[in-house]
């Protein structure tokens, strides 16, 4: 909701507001947007697709998950190697610990 207006009585304020609105609502409806920036607006939200979308945003998010477990496994491994090389009695001390 867009505020209009603000009066003042006194202490008291009083606010108007518009109609809720989407932003693409509001500009198609304003005067001071051009009829053609209003019409390459048109055809752009005729083309999206909620539903394309959507599956496009779970196709990414796949990705980063595989990125991340990716990563995951390779850190697992280097910490296995460094494990691996210490002596298994190693006696972990302040003084020399990994």
């Amino acid at each position: 909701m867009k505020l209009l207006e603000k009066t003042r009585i006194g202490s008291k304020v009083i606010k108007k507001y518009d109609k809720p609105r989407a932003p693409y609502r509001r500009i198609i409806a304003s005067d001071a947007v051009s009829e053609e920036v209003k019409e390459k607006l048109r055809k752009t939200y005729e083309e999206l697709n909620p539903l394309s979308l959507k599956r496009q945003m779970d196709k990414f998010t796949q990705e980063l998950w595989k990125a991340y477990e990716k990563k995951m496994k390779e850190r697992e491994k280097k910490i296995q190697k460094v494990d691996e090389k210490l002596p298994k009695d190693f006696p972990l001390t302040q003084n020399n610990f990994v």
